[in-house]
C-alpha cells in the first residue's frame, strides 16, 4: 500500500490499467489518504504557478480538520520518499499518454503536473 498507508489512486500502488483510470480524466491525479479516525480523504496534486504542487481537497464535504490530517501526511510522504517520488513521475507518464489517447484537455495539465512533480522533488 506504499509508505503508511497511501494510496496514489489509480496510480502507484495500485495497477495503473484498472477499470478506474478513467476517474483520472475526471479528477486529475489524486490519493487516498486515511486518517486517524478511519475516514479516507480524497486529495487532488495540481500544478501551481510557479512550477510546484498544490494539493486541494476532494470530495468538498472533508471536513477541514480531516483534510489537514491527511495533507500534512501526504506532504511528508512526498518530501521523504524517493521511491514514491520516481514512481509518481512515470505514472504521470502514462497520465499523459492516456489522456492525449482520449483527446482529454487533462493532458496539458498533466504534463505541467509532472514538470512540477520533477522540480520540486530535484528530479
Amino acid at each position: 500500500m506504499g509508505n503508511g498507508g497511501i494510496v496514489a489512486h489509480n496510480s502507484c500502488w495500485r495497477k495503473w490499467y484498472s477499470g478506474a483510470k478513467e476517474d483520472w480524466l475526471k479528477k486529475g491525479m489524486h490519493f487516498n489518504i486515511p486518517t486517524k479516525t478511519g475516514k479516507v480523504v480524497e486529495i487532488t496534486i495540481h500544478p501551481d504557478h510557479n512550477a510546484g504542487c498544490v494539493l486541494k481537497k476532494w470530495p468538498k464535504s472533508a471536513r477541514l480538520a480531516e483534510f489537514e490530517e491527511a495533507k500534512k501526511y501526504l506532504e511528508t510522504t512526498l518530501e521523504n520518499d524517493i521511491y514514491f517520488q520516481k514512481k509518481l513521475v512515470r505514472e504521470v507518464g502514462k497520465a499523459i499518454e492516456y489522456a492525449s489517447q482520449h483527446n482529454s484537455g487533462w493532458a496539458k495539465e498533466f504534463k505541467f503536473l509532472q514538470i512540477a512533480l520533477k522540480n520540486s522533488f530535484g528530479l
